[in-house]
């Protein structure tokens, strides 16, 4: 099958790479007892096993989806479907499951970093969450009796929430914020475990528009960056309100991200109205241009030696016809 990629396809394929370079570089590290490649600092949450596992599947069925191969790609997304349901599971009814005498979360291998870990081996509950998007948007395009825009407009959406809970807990990092990448007591979301989901949502995210638009900008565009910018924003006014234990502080911040999230939101809408405005006025010149050049391959047909000669002797009645009238005036 001769598939055209384009740039959104090309860009899908790339973040998806890195982020199975990460989760792979993750379990490489595991288990080669290599702590650097699992853990970015001592007093930082571990890259789970189970969360390294889950993506390199995801940045595998996101490769698979943009070559067409949708079952290999749902095959990755109910892995991690599986995965990620029961350790939610876990964490919502407060039970460790137990298979074949080990603790579920350390079933593959044994937890040796449990730094900032409420439960061995455990991904945190965000991480979960985020995967568990990604996995509903990895089996999208098999989705029976759905419309092709539902499919892939879903996938787009579910990739877009997932990258701004990455982008929430990336930026928690960042700006010190514990409660952004940490929910509750349980475990937190690794630095580089945020990092691969933020780059596995805007993969997924392109790949929808990719098999949607191709190259074109979606004519709504500003519903999924007016959600991110919503999201993030949402997540750092609960994460600042809970460190700083300010209430009026957190309203603050919220109240300036819904200014900055409309802004962003009318922006986006002026662009896209622009670009189509432009887009009509080229394809308005382009017509006129072709107009013009094929007025100019029209060939005139040359005046005949007959013709000339009419017109000669035409010429010639009329000027013995004018000084006729200007005797005849002359004598009166």
């Amino acid at each position: 099958m001769n598939i055209v990629y384009g740039r959104t396809g090309v860009a899908a394929q790339i973040w998806a790479a890195l982020a199975c370079f990460i989760g792979g570089c993750a379990l490489v590290g595991w288990h080669l007892h290599l702590p650097e490649l699992i853990q970015l600092r001592r007093d930082w949450a571990p890259m789970q096993y189970f969360t390294a596992l889950c993506g390199l599947s995801i940045g595998a069925a996101s490769l698979f989806i943009i070559r067409r191969r949708y079952r290999v790609a749902a095959g990755f997304a109910a892995l991690v479907g599986v995965i990620t349901s029961i350790t939610l599971l876990e964490y919502i009814f407060g039970f460790t499951l137990v298979i074949f005498g080990r603790n579920f979360d350390e079933l593959l291998f044994p937890a040796r970093i449990v730094v900032e870990t409420s439960h061995p081996g455990r991904m945190a509950p965000n991480t979960a969450l985020c995967y568990l998007l990604l996995a509903i948007a990895a089996s999208s395009p098999l989705w029976r009796r759905t419309h092709l825009l539902t499919r892939f407009a879903s996938m787009m959406m579910l990739g877009i929430f997932s990258m701004s809970l990455a982008t929430v807990a990336l930026l928690g990092y960042l700006f010190q914020l514990e409660h952004a990448y940490g929910w509750a007591a349980w475990t937190d979301m690794a630095a580089h475990t945020s990092v691969s989901l933020a780059l596995l949502g805007f993969s997924v995210f392109l790949v929808g528009w990719h098999h949607l638009y191709g190259d074109e900008l979606p004519s709504w565009l500003a519903i999924p960056v007016t959600t991110y910018a919503a999201v993030c924003a949402l997540g750092h006014s609960i994460a600042v309100g809970s460190v700083t234990g300010n209430g009026s502080l957190a309203v603050s911040f919220l109240m300036f991200g819904a200014i900055g999230v409309t802004a962003l939101s009318a922006a986006t809408r002026y662009a896209m109205q622009s670009r189509r405005l432009m887009k009509e006025l080229l394809a308005r010149n382009k017509e006129l241009e072709k107009q013009v050049d094929t007025l100019r391959g029209i060939d005139v047909p040359p005046v005949s030696d007959a013709a000339q000669s009419a017109a000669a002797e035409l010429t010639e009645v009329a000027n013995r016809l004018e000084a006729l009238a200007a005797g005849r005036s002359a004598q009166r």
